[in-house]
């Protein structure tokens, strides 16, 4: 498949998955400040930080079904 590599849908399903992987090592040390007990962070704002995966998952799967141009 020539041209993939350069298609604009590609590199932004993999900008979407470089996020996530970003986003989870935030998220472990989030996990550790819990474990210790110094995280000064509220019950909000773990109950929004959790919707931001669903919403690029749904990204990367219209991305990998559609393939804009």
């Amino acid at each position: 498949m020539p041209g993939t590599i350069s298609s604009p849908w590609l590199h932004a399903k993999l900008a979407c998955v470089i996020i996530l992987v970003v986003f989870n090592l935030y998220l472990d040390i989030l996990r550790m400040q819990l474990k210790q007990g110094v995280c000064s962070k509220s019950s909000k704002f773990f109950r929004t930080i959790n919707e931001i995966p669903t919403i690029f998952l749904i990204f990367i799967v219209i991305l990998v079904v559609i393939k804009p141009s």
